[in-house]
């Protein structure tokens, strides 16, 4: 559950993974320190996959603003957009690209001896 104070809001861990990037700011040094980047074999639910590793390492709780910080321009070329699609060639590839967040999910687990805690498993569900 989130709890808000009229300027921002404190997501759970769990949600934390479920907001785009482009709504959070980041550490650099944690970044940094992690060599933490995006994949460019996923081309689906990168946001999640990113947010779920930052989250894992860092130490503080998570804010967001409740007020609106940008503006959004969406492309009908994106890949957003294609998911809304009603052609089924599409969801092959997503489908393919949560398996690959899944088992990134799970090796970045391992390789950093993390818990398995109630983020790993609602991360993966």
């Amino acid at each position: 559950m989130q709890s808000f104070d009229n300027t921002f809001y404190f997501p759970t861990r769990e949600n934390s993974c479920k907001m785009s990037v482009c709504r959070v700011v980041f550490l650099k040094d944690i970044i940094s320190k992690n060599n933490l980047c995006f994949s460019k074999d996923i081309k689906y639910n990168e946001d999640f996959l990113f947010n779920y590793k930052y989250i894992q390492l860092m130490s503080s709780s998570i804010a967001g603003s409740a007020r609106c910080l940008y503006y959004v321009r969406e492309r009908v070329d994106s890949a957003t957009a294609k998911i809304r699609l009603k052609d089924n060639s599409y969801w092959p590839k997503y489908y393919n690209s949560l398996t690959l967040v899944a088992n990134e999910i799970k090796n970045f687990t391992n390789a950093n001896n993390l818990p398995k805690d109630k983020l790993y498993y609602s991360a993966l569900s």
